[in-house]
């Protein structure tokens, strides 16, 4: 027995007891794991928030397109209630001739204009209504991503026109460009 002692004193003072602790091949093998998981979450995280803000980008493009073709469909119903032709304002007389032809129109401000080259893009101004909301127009604001545009194509004259509405815009670091189109169909009612 005094021997055994001896052998595993003499094994403690020159190191040789069986050490219980991990490589470094085995930390270099879990750290490697780790990153690993990581940078997947952390990918899956990142494409969630851009994922996200093209969704609030598309339901923003949805209602600013519904908004054009509300616009259009009072200012029918407008012309229609002054005995004017139902598409004055948008065939070239008393306004801009947006039928064929891309035009924007700022609902707020009440205005029509026919696009020259591109369309311009819309502001946002967040100064009207108190600042507690804002509102899309042409006149004054920051500048956003999007580009609404209209056009109107008289299928039947005087009687029926179809009016497209289109929001396009940019998402940074995506090249090509999202749109959302709409379309509905007008009747001159007072026609009909």
């Amino acid at each position: 027995m005094i021997h055994k002692n001896t052998k595993k004193q003499k094994r403690r003072v020159l190191g040789y007891e069986s050490q219980r602790g991990f490589t470094l091949i085995e930390v270099l093998v879990a750290t490697f794991i780790l990153l690993m998981a990581m940078s997947g979450t952390t990918f899956a995280i990142t494409r969630g928030i851009l994922f996200s803000g093209i969704a609030r980008n598309q339901v923003t493009a949805f209602y600013l397109s519904q908004e054009a073709l509300e616009y259009v469909k009072n200012k029918r119903d407008d012309n229609t209630l002054a005995a004017s032709d139902w598409l004055f304002g948008f065939n070239g007389v008393g306004g801009p001739d947006c039928v064929n032809d891309d035009c924007v129109v700022d609902v707020w401000n009440d205005d029509i204009e026919q696009c020259i080259g591109e369309c311009p893009g819309l502001l946002f101004d967040q100064t009207i209504l108190g600042g507690t909301l804002g509102v899309y127009n042409h006149d004054a604001g920051d500048p956003t991503i999007f580009v609404r545009s209209i056009r109107i194509t008289e299928t039947s004259p005087n009687q029926e026109a179809v009016v497209e509405a289109q929001i396009y815009w940019y998402e940074r670091g995506i090249p090509t460009p999202f749109s959302y189109n709409t379309r509905t169909i007008l009747f001159n009612w007072q026609e009909l």
